[in-house]
């Protein structure tokens, strides 16, 4: 399986989305026995710029983007370790 290296920004759900998403990865992860994570949708992977960029362009993007509805539209996998099972969103 192949590791991604650098950051990468995520989007987050809202509370109430985040107890949903995080109870059904909670419950899959304890029947699957794998790692537990964070319900979220990576908005940009693998930046490779040094971290204070990647902190102050973060910064000025947080300053004008408004929250917004993202839909789930499916499944998918890749052999990368992060992206073995993931939702697809529009």
């Amino acid at each position: 399986m192949e590791f991604v290296k650098g950051h990468s920004l995520w989007l987050m759900p809202n509370k109430s989305c985040r107890n949903k998403t995080d109870k059904i990865i909670r419950k899959l992860s304890m029947k699957y026995s794998t790692p537990v994570f964070e319900s979220h949708v990576t908005f940009m992977p693998e930046l490779k710029e040094p971290l204070d960029d990647i902190i102050s362009k973060t910064s000025q993007l947080t300053s004008i983007l408004k929250p917004f509805r993202v839909v789930f539209v499916g499944l998918g996998h890749l052999e990368t370790y992060y992206q073995c099972l993931f939702a697809k969103v529009e």
